[in-house]
């Protein structure tokens, strides 16, 4: 009788098992399907900004793979109608090889063609559990002309699943038939050892230590995988934590209060912040008043749950300095759709727009050289016969006439408007460099004996570090930018101050690379460059300003030319280096020329 009522007892919760199972198991689709479907619905219209209007001779396996890493995925490919790859980001498949579109049928696919998204099921991949979505691309006619397959991670969002505790009330039966079950076992072993000690039967005791001792394995078994399923819980966190970690974009997440919860190792590097600074503090407190534009993009996207895309502005980091980042931002939610908070994503663009302006400048210079030929002739000579003229009658006029000081400030007048066409001229033609072993200690020795500081009130000061190694270069070139910055500075102090030229050697490891960012091919040469600074305690440039300084002809001073700092910057590009600025109004400005220690000038 009691065999049956424990058997029947066991078999309700198995079947009480069974329900919860099958719960668990629809709870599991329920998400994944409705995950997958926003997610593909957000990823179609995205995908379909991004290669719309574009032709497939167009397109190439980075361009995609970059569209990948902004839309998120792990694969692209893009295939006609034919069934041939146009584009695979892993490079698996040759573009015009013929490949059949895994995980979805042919009636699906020529719905896909019609304009309707579709979605495989989810399948293994490389120890992870993926999904793939098609969706139609279009011209500008709004015709297809490619299918696009791209494969999602969905390993996080099973993972991310909550499929709740069994009821508590099938625990208590569950635990209560053992309960009954090990009591009734135990028990019979116990009376029927006493029976058989009564009657001298011999081994009873030895029974029940056995009958024991398995129970123990069982508890104990139960124990260890209990162990072995929080081991596996712990590496699959620390597995995704390496993941964030090695992201080479910064990634930065806030809770539903704006505060910061968690930051990744290139955000501590783009930023120049340890997380300990970092955690736990309001975002506008992170990134302060002159970086409110971040701050406003992460309060709307808690408030409104829509993110930003792309947008690239500048940062004001905490030693002063600006850099270019891209940033994007996008609501944090739990898989139930809950709102958690925002998360950002950055990158440092600085190099990029670097090289846009050396891009842009090249252009004009490009520009100014077509036109200095008629410049020459149309301006130089009309001056040559007012020079001229105005020396032929200052001879013939005595130092006494009142006509000799207009005289003079017409040869002054014309004078100067010939420095101005030489300067011009010759920041319109390419820059010819007689290389030679550029010494230099010798060169700044020579700048700090020129009469840099002959206005009163200007106090020079050098700092050299060690002797400087040598560099291949033009000697000429370098000492005219030198002399350039030196005297912007003495200009930048029309009430007295102090000038500072300071110069050493740095590394590739040093703190000057690691804002400044690779400073070309030269950098795997003898990886060592020369930093030679001039700075001054002048009025400073305004930050709307800084990006304009060395453009030809803009200047902030009276009677300036504005070709000094264009002209230094260019001879400094042409030697492989670079000029970075730095400047506070009222307290002065830093320039910082940039030169590589054994490296090739650019011809």
């Amino acid at each position: 009788m009691t065999v049956k009522v424990f058997l029947g007892l066991g078999i309700l919760f198995c079947l009480l098992l069974y329900v919860e199972a099958r719960r668990d198991l629809a709870e599991t689709q329920r998400v994944l399907e409705s995950t997958s479907f926003k997610e593909l619905e957000a990823t179609g219209h995205r995908l379909a900004r991004e290669l719309e209007g574009r032709a497939p001779e167009g397109l190439d396996a980075f361009t995609i793979y970059q569209m990948m890493q902004r839309v998120g995925g792990v694969r692209i490919t893009l295939s006609d109608r034919q069934g041939r790859i146009l584009v695979d980001t892993e490079a698996q498949i040759k573009p015009g090889d013929p490949w059949t579109l895994r995980g979805i049928e042919a009636r699906d696919l020529d719905r896909v063609w019609e304009g309707d998204p579709a979605l495989s099921l989810p399948y293994p991949a490389e120890g992870n559990m993926r999904q793939a979505a098609f969706f139609p691309v279009r011209d500008h006619s709004g015709e297809a002309w490619a299918v696009g397959r791209l494969e999602m991670d969905r390993t996080k969002v099973l993972a991310s699943v909550d499929r709740g505790a069994p009821s508590p009330a099938l625990w208590v039966f569950g635990g209560s038939i053992l309960g009954l079950l090990a009591y009734t076992v135990v028990r019979r072993w116990i009376v029927a050892a006493r029976a058989g000690s009564a009657a001298g039967a011999p081994g009873a005791e030895e029974r029940v230590g056995i009958m024991l001792g398995a129970f123990q394995d069982v508890v104990g078994q139960l124990k260890e995988k209990e162990r072995t399923a929080e081991e596996r819980a712990a590496s699959a966190e620390s597995y995704q934590i390496q993941i964030l970690r090695s992201i080479p974009s910064g990634v930065m997440s806030f809770d539903l209060e704006g505060r910061v919860a968690l930051v990744n190792g290139a955000a501590e590097r783009i930023l120049h912040r340890t997380r300990e600074t970092l955690l736990g503090k309001p975002c506008g407190e992170v990134f302060g008043e002159a970086n409110g534009w971040v701050t406003q993009i992460v309060e709307e996207t808690i408030a409104s749950g829509h993110g930003v895309d792309r947008r690239e502005e500048t940062i004001r980091l905490p030693d002063s300095r600006t850099i270019w980042v891209g940033l994007s931002a996008a609501p944090l939610r739990d898989a139930a759709e809950t709102p958690l908070g925002a998360i950002l994503t950055f990158a440092d663009l600085t190099e990029v727009h670097r090289l846009r302006r050396e891009n842009a400048l090249r252009e004009r210079l490009a520009l100014l050289g077509e036109m200095s030929a008629g410049i020459a002739h149309e301006l130089r000579n009309p001056m040559g016969v007012l020079t001229g003229y105005s020396a032929l009658l200052l001879k013939q006029t005595p130092p006494e006439d009142p006509r000799r000081d207009t005289l003079e400030r017409l040869r002054e007048e014309t004078e100067g408007m010939n420095r101005i066409v030489t300067q011009f001229l010759l920041y319109a033609r390419p820059a010819v460099l007689q290389r030679e072993r550029v010494d230099l200690n010798a060169l700044l020795e020579e700048i700090r004996s020129s009469p840099l500081s002959d206005r009163s009130g200007i106090q020079t000061e050098f700092q050299i570090e060690g002797s400087l190694p040598p560099i291949e270069g033009d000697s000429v070139l370098l000492r005219q930018a030198l002399s350039n910055l030196a005297q912007n500075a003495v200009e930048s102090m029309p009430e007295g101050g102090v000038l500072l030229i300071s110069a050493e050697v740095q590394s590739p490891k040093s703190n000057v690379q690691s804002h400044l960012g690779d400073l070309g091919p030269w950098t795997s040469d003898l990886g060592r460059f020369i930093e030679i600074s001039v700075s001054d305690t002048g009025v400073g440039i305004p930050p709307e300003h800084l990006d304009r300084i060395f453009d030809p002809f803009f200047t902030l001073k009276a009677g300036g030319t504005g070709l000094g700092l264009a002209l230094a910057q260019k001879f400094i590009l042409a030697h492989g280096g670079r000029i970075e600025v730095e400047s506070e109004v009222g307290i002065g400005s830093t320039f910082r020329v940039i030169l590589p220690v054994g490296g090739k000038v650019n011809r």
